[in-house]
């Protein structure tokens, strides 16, 4: 038995499934917490990493202490928790008072762009055609197969908590290894070794 548990690199299917029960109740209460569906996509995929964090712990109650609800009520709570925070960073209007304004600057006068320049700018800003391979082979997927969504969302937030793992693990080596390294130092120092 491990004392700390790994975490696999790809989600479990355990994790997938919750992710597919919940993605779209987790979607509209977090617009409805953010006021709309575009700012909802700044919190929930982040609720989602910190679930997947947590997934074998949660797992771990649900099996050892028969709290099968443990992952939906960690999941209400760190809804509510990164809502908080993100309203908290939030930037708003502030009123301004100007008392006496600049000076008017004539604007700089630039060269209109040779035909060529434009033509290569504008290809820029719009880009090659708006087709992939991945839209071209749609046509040849069944139907009858589950919706990608919740497996992609499951598996992007299963990512972002597997990077955390590592980073922390990594840190927790340095760390370990700095305190070694001085224990070591200090047995010398003392002519303990």
């Amino acid at each position: 038995m491990e004392l700390v548990t790994r975490m696999e690199e790809e989600a479990p299917d355990g994790y997938v499934s919750f992710v597919d029960r919940h993605l779209v109740s987790l979607r509209f209460e977090s617009a409805q917490l953010a006021g709309d569906a575009w700012h909802a996509e700044e919190i929930y995929p982040e609720v989602l990493s910190d679930v997947a964090a947590r997934w074998h712990r949660l797992e771990l109650l649900a099996r050892w202490f028969g709290r099968q609800s443990a992952a939906d009520d960690y999941l209400r709570q760190v809804l509510s928790t990164r809502a908080k925070r993100w309203r908290a960073e939030q930037i708003y209007e502030v009123e301004m008072v100007v008392l006496k304004a600049d000076a008017v600057i004539e604007p700089l006068k630039t060269e209109a762009p040779s035909t060529q320049s434009a033509g290569l700018a504008r290809y820029k800003r719009t880009g090659p055609g708006r087709s992939s391979i991945g839209l071209k082979q749609a046509r040849f997927l069944s139907p009858l197969r589950r919706p990608p969504t919740p497996r992609a969302e499951a598996s992007i937030a299963w990512f972002h908590a597997y990077e955390a793992y590592r980073r922390r693990k990594r840190v927790a080596v340095v760390i370990a290894l700095i305190v070694v390294m001085a224990a070591l130092m200090n047995l010398r120092a003392t002519g303990q070794i």
